[in-house]
């Protein structure tokens, strides 16, 4: 789902045909315009999606930055500036709230960058670089900090199979989360410079697909893909590394036969692009 303007790649959860998205929209100066809503459209047709609401959270009037869900349980789970709430979509057309709480380290406010979850945890990446984990059933409720060691500016955080990912700059560093409130250091990996940010990762069987992006200042839309096979998490191999434009979003798909279809988001191009790959174990 690409962005109507001003290069800005939606984060977007899809759920039984229905395509909900965090939106904040900006004026021609940047300055923004409407804050903090959610987006809900309808893609049983997908040649002509139909929107069908929006909704605005307790949020006030901060920008949504983060959206993660679940399928089963017919929820979103939305982060932003000093907030994070559960949405309760068992009616797209009607969406609810149903708890949220404020999100900080102290008395400081924090802002979410990224969030993941998986069988009733939510761990939320914040501006600050820390780690607010949460339990979701029976009730929202906050479990504290993680804070490890994971290189510079970690900006990406993938939650799978009990499997904590976390994708920094220069780094992706992994941790068994099955018990979330004693995370072990099962590797960190050094991606080949530090100035390789890690914006985005999705895993389809055991292969990590990465977005990555060069960071030094004179790197000009210079991006990367990256595959990773994790099947073997303490020890993750570097299977594949292919250039592309700058990037921040990626998505993969299994076609079959050991072949894969990679798609990356590009915040400066405002597009998607596609590329096929053949994996194997």
């Amino acid at each position: 789902c690409l962005s109507r303007g001003l290069g800005d790649v939606y984060k977007r959860q899809v759920i039984g045909g229905f395509i909900y998205s965090i939106t904040n929209e900006y004026n021609s100066d940047m300055t923004e315009k409407r804050n903090g809503e959610i987006e809900v459209v309808d893609l049983s047709d997908p040649a002509f999606p139909s929107p069908v609401t929006s909704f605005k959270p307790s949020n006030g009037d901060n920008r949504f930055t983060c959206i993660a869900s679940s399928e089963d349980e017919k929820k979103l789970f939305v982060g932003g500036t000093d907030y994070i709430g559960v949405i309760d979509v068992s009616n797209p057309s009607s969406i609810t709230e149903v708890a949220w709480q404020n999100l900080r380290y102290g008395v400081n406010i924090d802002t979410a960058l990224s969030c993941t979850y998986e069988n009733g945890v939510l761990v939320v990446l914040a501006t600050s670089a820390r780690f607010h984990v949460f339990k979701t059933t029976p009730s929202l409720q906050y479990l504290g900090l993680f804070s490890p060691p994971t290189g510079g500016l970690p900006k990406a955080v993938l939650l799978k199979n009990g499997i904590l990912y976390i994708g920094s700059r220069g780094y992706l560093t992994i941790y068994d989360f099955s018990d979330p409130q004693y995370p072990v250091l099962l590797s960190s990996t050094y991606i080949g410079d530090i100035y390789y940010q890690i914006y985005d990762m999705t895993l389809v069987n055991n292969f990590l697909f990465l977005a990555v992006t060069n960071s030094y200042y004179s790197a000009v839309n210079e991006g990367y893909g990256f595959v990773y096979d994790v099947s073997n998490p303490s020890a993750p191999v570097k299977y594949a590394k292919f250039a592309t434009y700058d990037i921040n979003k990626v998505l993969a798909r299994d076609g079959g036969n050991g072949t894969y279809y990679i798609y990356f988001g590009s915040p400066s191009h405002n597009l998607i692009y596609l590329y096929k790959a053949l994996l194997t174990f």
